[in-house]
């Protein structure tokens, strides 16, 4: 499980240590969601059982909702409420029947601060979804040609007007490595 917490340390933590003051177990059908973008975000949940995907809404567009991964029991999710995010920018649908704790976000401190093997898991949590969302922003960049050629263009410009010569040498660039294709050649031109 890569955002897996060891064990089931949280499950054991939270009734002894918050009871029903902070936490609440929940239970999610399948199709549910836990929570919508803009929804607030005050609160960190953990998978007893069950699976729930993560997924950035396209806005503006039709279509499936881009899905960032798919979380199993013992993973924890909703964690950017510990570092001051205010609403939720993600979806949190249920795949299946899904128990989870929902800890509020204050209960869920107190429990870090009480128990230093619990904050550095998350704290190694947060390491291991930083690096793969890494990994995946790196994949981005170098398999699509349309989001290399924008990354050229945005090195490139730093906020002053590109001149001719600098925006030849990008499409350049941009044809060889294939982010573009070739023009067509031009047509005769027309006899008026």
């Amino acid at each position: 499980m890569e955002g897996g917490l060891k064990g089931a340390t949280l499950d054991r933590l939270i009734v002894p240590h918050l009871g029903g003051a902070h936490s609440k177990r929940l239970v999610y059908s399948k199709g549910e969601y836990v929570f919508l973008p803009g929804d607030p975000s005050d609160t960190v949940y953990l998978i007893i059982k069950g699976r729930v995907k993560l997924s950035y809404p396209r806005p503006g567009r039709e279509g499936e909702p881009l899905t960032l991964s798919v979380l199993g029991e013992g993973e924890l999710f909703g964690e950017m409420a510990l570092v001051g995010a205010e609403r939720r920018e993600l979806m949190a649908e249920a795949l299946e029947r899904t128990s989870i704790w929902a800890i509020e976000k204050e209960g869920f401190l107190r429990l870090l601060q009480g128990s230093p093997s619990l904050a550095l898991q998350v704290m190694e949590l947060f390491i291991r979804r930083l690096r793969l969302l890494e990994e995946r922003v790196v994949e981005l960049l170098f398999h699509d040609p349309l989001a290399r050629l924008g990354l050229l263009l945005s090195q490139d410009s730093r906020g002053e007007d590109l001149q001719e010569a600098d925006l030849l040498r990008l499409i350049r660039v941009a044809m060889g490595e294939r982010a573009i294709a070739t023009p067509l050649p031009q047509s005769c031109p027309s006899e008026d």
